[in-house]
C-alpha cells in the first residue's frame, strides 16, 4: 500500500476536498448509497479499507491508477509474500492480509478515517484527536498539525502544538475515537457527506 498511499496522500494535501483529485473525499455514488442510517454507515466503515484503497482511487479518472512504481511494487509484493507463505505457510499470510484489511474499520483506530476531515464545527475542515489512543499509533491524531507541517516526523507533532497553542487551543478537537465512531454511526444528522468540498469542482458520479 505505500506507494499508493503516496502518491494518494500527496495529492490529498494539494487538493484537499477536491472530489476530482483526493481520494479522502467520498464521491457523489458512495455518498448516495451509505446515506445516514446506521446499518449503511457500519458496514461502510467494515469495508473502508477496500472503499479507500480500491473504490475511491478508481473514480479519480484525472489520476493514473496504475503506473510504473505501482507496477514494481507488485512484483516486488508477490514475490515476497510468496516467499512469506512458502515459509510460513498459508494461515500466516492469510493472518496478514486480515490484518491489513481491517487495520480500518469499524473500531475505534478505524474512527480517525471521520475525526480528520469530517465537519462537526461550521467553518473548520480539518480535525485533530488529542486522547491516549495517540500513544499506540504514533500521534496518528494530530491532523491539524500534520496538514499545517506535512513534512515534520509524526513523533514530533505533539511539540508542534506546545510550541504554537495559539493556533490549535481553540480549534474543535475530538477527545475519544470511541465516542466519534457511535457517534458518526448513531447520529442520523452524520453522514459521508459531512465534508467540505471546493466550491465549482465537484465531481460527477
Amino acid at each position: 500500500a505505500a506507494i499508493s498511499f503516496r502518491k494518494y496522500h500527496l495529492l490529498h494535501h494539494r487538493h484537499l476536498g477536491e472530489p476530482d483529485l483526493d481520494a479522502d473525499v467520498p464521491g457523489p455514488l458512495e455518498v448516495k448509497l451509505i446515506g445516514r442510517t446506521a446499518p449503511r454507515k457500519a458496514i461502510w466503515l467494515l469495508f473502508f479499507s477496500f472503499v479507500q484503497g480500491v473504490v475511491r482511487p478508481m473514480r479519480l479518472r484525472r489520476v493514473r491508477f496504475f503506473d510504473g512504481w505501482t507496477a514494481l511494487n507488485l512484483v516486488c509484493q508477490v514475490a515476497c509474500m510468496a516467499a512469506f507463505a512458502a515459509l510460513a505457510g498459508g494461515r500466516a499470510l492469510a493472518f496478514l492480509g486480515l490484518s491489513s484489511f481491517f487495520a480500518i474499520g469499524l473500531h475505534p483506530f478505524g474512527a480517525r478515517w471521520i475525526q480528520e476531515h469530517y465537519v462537526f464545527k461550521d467553518g473548520q475542515e480539518t480535525y485533530s484527536y488529542y486522547g491516549p489512543l495517540n500513544k499506540l499509533c504514533f500521534n496518528m491524531g494530530y491532523h491539524n498539525e500534520h496538514h499545517d507541517l506535512v513534512t515534520v516526523p509524526w513523533s514530533r507533532l505533539p511539540r508542534i502544538r506546545a510550541l504554537a497553542p495559539e493556533f490549535y487551543d481553540d480549534l474543535y478537537a475530538h477527545r475519544s475515537w470511541t465516542a466519534l465512531l457511535f457517534r458518526f454511526i448513531m447520529d442520523s444528522r452524520v453522514g459521508p457527506d459531512r465534508r467540505t468540498v471546493r466550491p465549482g469542482r465537484a465531481a460527477s458520479p
